[in-house]
């Protein structure tokens, strides 16, 4: 049988879901966009301010509150244009986030 699911019902679930995973990745997404983006073969070791962390779990926020604000607000066009918001200052914020490093070379 299948059933009928309302379009703000799965972004509500998109929503928990980013509330569950959100402190496992608040660990190690920084972790991964230094080595990622900033390791190189002379590199030993490349370490990652505390202030990654904070903006990267200020990053994150955005992003559950864009889902919940389309699940609270209904689906119209101001709420969609928050959502567009809040996903770019979301996106923004962990860009910021991965600028910041230090590391350990020759």
């Amino acid at each position: 049988m299948r059933e009928k699911y309302e379009t703000k019902h799965i972004f509500m679930a998109i929503g928990i879901c980013f509330i569950v995973v959100s402190p496992i990745m608040i660990i190690f997404i920084p972790l991964m966009l230094a080595e990622f983006f900033h390791y190189t073969p002379k590199v030993w070791h490349v370490f990652v301010p505390m202030e990654n962390y904070l903006t990267c779990a200020i990053g994150l926020m955005f992003f559950i509150v864009a889902f919940m604000l389309l699940f609270l607000l209904e689906i119209h066009k101001k709420s969609i244009i928050l959502c567009l918001v809040c996903l770019g200052l979301g996106i923004a914020s962990i860009y910021i986030a991965s600028q910041s490093y230090q590391r350990l070379a020759e």
